[in-house]
């Protein structure tokens, strides 16, 4: 799978690769045209992830038309997988585990020519008129994508996973974005193993306000031990080896998130799929993936309370009075976010009870190893271009 090279208006049919086709048809077109410029294996075979009024992206990545509900016109909910972006790296499992579980591992920030785009580049975002589970996003679609003057479509972002990839909100038809393009699969294969030493990471699958004495799983601790408490508690609760080697990812006035992490790196998430290599890696504006899968392994979004800047040190004065009090303010990041939003978001008062903790162990774990490559071997996952 990969996002166009390529971006325009919502009006498919006025895109330069579409050869006269028009509406979603011209979608399948583009990405056709792209793989076939980039010499890719059956580029006739590749489809948009978009949607309309008669079929559902979920059906046309795999070749067919109609609608989810339906089967897409077969006997059984017909599935497919697994997808690897044009790097090589596995993007999902299956198209059930991508629309159901908001299994995503991987940002899908690669081009068909292999070409990586970073963060805040042009067209951040993609069309889709899509929602998380495949299905057309009624009437956000601009029409069929025959217009770009009037209306509103569903749109993804290159740098996020878990629904926010292709199905983030309304945005404007006037607004320019690109496609993503999958290949229809065979069938069904197993994942590729990916996997290197790292230690791992996780976000937890609570989510309160940011008196961190306050949540349950604290144990009586209070401010930046009480997160430290709350990773060991739910990392011991989801049977994890090493639970007491977890901190979170907080700042205080008095101590930076950078500087307790125990470890150099690399990091990786439960699943497997690196974070990143190194501190400076962890911290130069872009991660390798979200940190979006808790100690029970669902993948999940929403803030999550940090304290902290893209460099890891503090915010200051929003850390929550050093995580203690629900009246003051506090910052966050974003926990589906690939770029400087994974650590460094926005902020709000510490009474809101939406946001996660990410936690860190200082162990290393692994060996992990990408089919085909020594254990060890970065190259697949290096967050800057090839």
């Amino acid at each position: 799978m990969f996002v166009s090279s390529t971006w325009g208006f919502a009006d498919l049919g006025s895109w330069p690769e579409a050869s006269g086709a028009t509406g979603a048809e011209a979608g399948d077109a583009i990405c056709q045209s792209l793989a076939a410029s980039a010499s890719l294996e059956n580029p006739g075979n590749f489809h948009a992830w978009i949607s309309d009024s008669a079929t559902d992206a979920y059906c046309r990545v795999l070749g067919l038309a109609g609608k989810k509900a339906d089967n897409c016109g077969q006997a059984t909910l017909p599935d497919g997988g697994p997808w690897l972006r044009t790097d090589g790296f596995p993007f999902t499992g299956s198209l059930q585990q991508l629309t159901g579980d908001s299994m995503v591992l991987v940002p899908a920030r690669y081009d068909e020519l292999g070409t990586y785009y970073p963060s805040f580049a042009d067209a951040e975002e993609s069309l889709t008129g899509t929602e998380e589970d495949g299905t057309w996003a009624v009437d956000f679609d601009c029409d069929g994508w025959t217009q770009s003057a009037t209306g509103y479509r569903y749109r993804g972002r290159r740098t996020r996973t878990v629904r926010d990839w292709a199905s983030q909100g309304g945005s404007h038809c006037s607004r320019r974005g690109r496609i993503l393009c999958f290949e229809a699969p065979a069938g069904i294969d197993p994942l590729p193993e990916f996997e290197q030493i790292g230690a791992p990471v996780f976000v937890t699958s609570v989510r309160r306000s940011g008196n961190l004495g306050a949540w349950p799983e604290a144990n009586g601790q209070q401010g930046l031990e009480a997160g430290d408490e709350i990773c060991r508690t739910l990392a011991r609760n989801a049977g994890l080896s090493g639970p007491d080697a977890y901190v979170a990812w907080l700042s205080t006035s008095a101590i930076d998130a950078r500087d307790r992490l125990g470890t150099v790196g690399p990091w990786k998430r439960l699943d497997g799929v690196p974070i990143a290599t190194d501190l400076p890696d962890l911290l130069d504006r872009e991660i390798f993936t979200s940190i979006s899968v808790t100690e029970k392994g669902d993948y999940v979004r929403g803030p999550a309370w940090t304290g902290t800047r893209d460099s890891g040190i503090a915010v200051d004065g929003w850390t929550c009075d050093d995580w203690t009090s629900e009246t003051a303010l506090g910052h966050h990041g974003q926990s589906n976010e690939t770029s400087v939003h994974w650590t460094n978001y926005g902020g709000g008062p510490c009474s809101a009870t939406l946001a996660r903790l990410y936690c860190f162990s200082r162990n290393q774990d692994g060996p992990f190893f990408v089919d085909g490559f020594e254990s060890g071997d970065t190259s697949l996952w290096s967050d800057t271009t090839p």
